[in-house]
């Protein structure tokens, strides 16, 4: 079942890719947009391949988003010559998987208490929030850090996650 639903989703993305690759070319006789596009269904066709053909699907498609990302970025910047698209989209990338990495092993640690797995996965969000914050500082001129929506973020957080922890603490104890 999974092997010809693989076939399949390869043909269609291939076709896809074709015609995007013909309208591209007939419409400007250069191919422009159609390369990002094709770029775009590869990716697909591979995470959808790693997904398909997984036994753990979770971690099998943390793994493939892991690895295809920085590749795909990097080649998407050099189609469109813009660099920010592969440094500041890299960067945002990295802390965005070590987030989804970390949620991952949360989730394997507390499997059946889902307030504490949310509780510890709120917390997470701090850091993540922080780092692509200080990414696009870095990489932005022009971009400024609102620091009451940040410290608000924060708040919100830290009061969720502890709200969370109380509730699985108290439906520990009635169990």
């Amino acid at each position: 079942m999974k092997h010809g639903l693989l076939l399949v989703l390869w043909i269609l993305t291939v076709l896809a890719a074709m015609v995007c690759l013909i309208c591209d070319y007939v419409i400007s006789e250069e191919l422009e947009w159609s390369l990002i596009v094709t770029l775009s269904l590869l990716v697909f066709g591979l995470v959808s391949t790693v997904i398909l053909r997984a036994n753990h699907l979770l971690r099998s498609s943390l793994l493939g988003i892991t690895i295809i990302i920085l590749p795909f970025l990097y080649l998407l910047s050099i189609l469109l010559r813009e660099g920010l698209v592969f440094s500041l989209g890299g960067s945002i990338a990295v802390v965005s998987c070590l987030f989804l990495w970390g949620a991952y092993g949360v989730h394997s640690r507390y499997p059946m208490q889902k307030y504490r797995m949310l509780s510890n996965i709120l917390l997470l969000t701090i850091p993540l929030v922080f780092s692509i914050m200080y990414s696009c500082m870095y990489f932005l001129d022009h971009f400024t850090v609102d620091l009451h929506s940040s410290m608000y973020h924060l708040l919100a957080m830290v009061l969720l996650s502890v709200v969370f922890w109380f509730i699985d603490f108290a439906k520990s104890k009635t169990v």
